[in-house]
């Protein structure tokens, strides 16, 4: 059975790898080198996991991620009577229980 969890700064060389697999499957032969792509996506990914703007998501089986899931968070302009906070909490708790319910 797999695991769900937040990915970590650990993680990052695995999901370069896997982007750049799933892109070069579907796209074709990219026009920059796999260097290049890993530089570029690594600190892409650094800051994502870093700033909170970013929840990415990694399922494992075997200590192996087997797929991944991103989710960025796009702040609202607030409301009178309604906080960011709580809507944003809302949302992450639904899409967190959805994750953890489901049979990956």
């Amino acid at each position: 059975m797999a695991i769900v969890r937040l990915a970590t700064l650990d993680d990052v060389d695995e999901l370069v790898g896997m982007r750049w697999d799933f892109s070069t499957e579907d796209y074709g032969v990219s026009t920059v080198s796999f260097e290049e792509f890993h530089q570029i996506c690594s600190e892409f990914l650094v800051r994502a996991i870093e700033n909170g703007d970013w929840y990415i998501w990694v399922a494992e089986v075997e200590k192996n991620i087997v797929s991944h899931m991103y989710l960025q968070l796009i702040h609202k302009v607030p409301r009178p009577g309604q906080t960011r906070d709580l809507i944003t909490d809302m949302l992450l708790m639904s899409i967190l229980a959805q994750l953890l319910e489901a049979k990956v």
